[in-house]
């Protein structure tokens, strides 16, 4: 026999674990947990943006009522958006009420000398209405004009005027011509695809697109008020709601 050979143990090594190894996802864990938490935030900026500007251009609603009309309700669906805590749109919303506030003002300065014209002859044919009372002269309200003009429509993201409302507002144009007297506002709507910004700026775009159409069939650009409400007032379809609406003014 041989010398014995030495029993040799054979010592599988521990893996040294690094200290940052098992606190990693723990880790990983707490820096994931604000960011999942994360939504939009809440759009007090805009809203109180909003806000100072719709109250700053309240004056605006004796030259631009329309247009100061329509930055009240987009503020107002602002403030619903945000009580139902649908910041993004509140967001939208209220930069779009801060936008068109700032619109209704500048249409109101660029109106001031025919809103003073207007409102001038409205007190002379007040005081002739007066005389004519105090006279025992009787004002027909049958004789007053109830003709409205319909709406025409528009292909989706589209302010090209087509066929068939060229031939509505040739109608339009004819009536408007054999009523010089009466002011009409166009006014121009979105369906609900695309921001409110860029709606806001496409339904401008259609009621200028028919003010333009009117001028050049002899409708004076000055009898015309143009205002976008853009996807904010829907009345049925796609199709349906994108369109330009006519309000008559005397």
């Amino acid at each position: 026999m041989g010398t014995p050979r030495p029993l040799l143990r054979t010592l599988t090594p521990i893996a040294t674990v690094p200290p940052m190894t098992v606190a990693r996802p723990l880790w990983l864990l707490l820096l994931l947990i604000p960011l999942a938490a994360c939504g939009p935030k809440a759009p007090t900026d805009a809203l109180d943006n909003a806000r100072n500007a719709v109250d700053g251009a309240a004056d605006s609603s004796r030259c631009a009522e329309a247009e100061f009309r329509a930055a009240e309700s987009l503020l107002r669906q602002a403030e619903e958006a945000y009580e139902n805590r649908d910041f993004a749109r509140a967001r939208q919303l209220a930069e779009a009420a801060e936008v068109q506030a700032a619109r209704a003002r500048r249409v109101a300065e660029e109106n001031l000398e025919d809103c003073e014209r207007v409102e001038s002859a409205t007190f002379d044919t007040v005081d002739d209405a007066d005389d004519d009372h105090d006279r025992g002269w009787a004002i027909d309200d049958a004789s007053l004009d109830r003709y409205t003009l319909g709406p025409v429509h528009f292909a989706f993201d589209s302010y090209a005027i087509e066929e068939e409302a060229r031939a509505i507002l040739d109608q339009h144009a004819q009536w408007l011509e054999d009523n010089a007297d009466r002011r009409v506002i166009i006014q121009g709507h979105t369906d609900d695809r695309g921001s409110s910004e860029y709606n806001l700026a496409l339904g401008e775009r259609r009621a200028r697109a028919v003010r333009t159409y009117l001028d050049r069939l002899g409708i004076a650009e000055e009898r015309m008020t143009i205002i976008s409400f853009g996807m904010e007032m829907p009345v049925g379809t796609h199709d349906e709601n994108r369109r330009v609406d006519f309000v008559l003014r005397q």
